[in-house]
């Protein structure tokens, strides 16, 4: 199953990149001063891909990708609603 669910992962992120998913970021691991007794080292951050100018956007993603009452299954937004609303 965890082929299947990797399959259908890679899919899914294909599908957003074909519909206009854009990330101007990446992982990449910084190195940390000597600060209050801790040592130094590397740790993980997400910093900027590409140039990004002012006012422009660093992440672009389609609606699919979010979830929302517009892109849920229709029993998941049923049972949103009728907890919101206490119906």
């Amino acid at each position: 199953t965890c082929d299947a669910d990797g399959s259908r992962a890679e899919a899914f992120w294909e599908e957003m990149k074909r519909r206009g998913l854009k990330l101007k970021v990446h992982r990449r691991d910084v190195d940390v001063k000597d600060h209050a007794g801790r040592s130094k080292g590397k740790r993980p951050a997400m910093v900027l891909s590409d140039d990004v100018f002012y006012g422009r956007a660093i992440m672009k993603m389609p609606r699919l990708a979010l979830l929302s009452l517009e892109t849920a299954p229709p029993d998941l937004r049923r049972e949103v609603r009728s907890f919101i609303f206490e119906e």
